[in-house]
């Protein structure tokens, strides 16, 4: 899981589990600038993209997004400000 001193968290890939990404960004310290690099970007069972689902739910959870690069058409980066 998720610890205050983490500098780097790889998940899983849960696309087909969608709650275990919400249960991990629930963990992540409150305020806490966090980037958000995607390498690809794969399609969840209900059509969403995994990108598109972890910044609804960040930004839906009170989280901000400050800053997004785009790197190639699976590539991208995104800093956010987690809750």
């Amino acid at each position: 899981m998720v610890s205050d001193r983490a500098e780097s968290i790889v998940l899983e890939n849960h696309r087909k589990h969608p709650r275990r990404y919400r249960l991990a960004l629930d963990e992540l310290p409150a305020q806490a600038r966090t980037w958000f690099i995607f390498s690809s970007v794969l399609d969840m069972p209900d059509d969403t993209d995994v990108r598109t689902f972890l910044l609804d739910y960040a930004t839906g959870s009170g989280g901000q997004i400050l800053e997004q690069y785009n790197y190639d058409a699976v590539s991208f980066a995104d800093l956010v400000l987690t809750k």
